[in-house]
């Protein structure tokens, strides 16, 4: 990747996370905030994290609910 990518894709990212960010009530966004701070993330990296945690989770809950069925 060139360097001029790169940089243009870095500040591609940082404005997407500022309009992501922006959308986002401001109680839920200073936890957000917290929350990357007490993980040493900035908050984008936070705010992935926490979206492919829950989405893992949900797997995990529908793998229970087809096994709880079994019993």
């Amino acid at each position: 990747m060139s360097t001029k990518s790169a940089v243009t894709q870095l500040i591609y990212s940082f404005r997407t996370a500022d309009k992501f960010a922006a959308g986002l009530p401001e109680v839920l966004r200073d936890r957000v905030n917290l929350a990357a701070e007490n993980n040493r993330r900035r908050v984008n990296s936070e705010m992935i994290a926490r979206i492919d945690g829950s989405l893992d989770l949900e797997s995990k809950y529908e793998e229970i609910r087809q096994l709880n069925r079994y019993l």
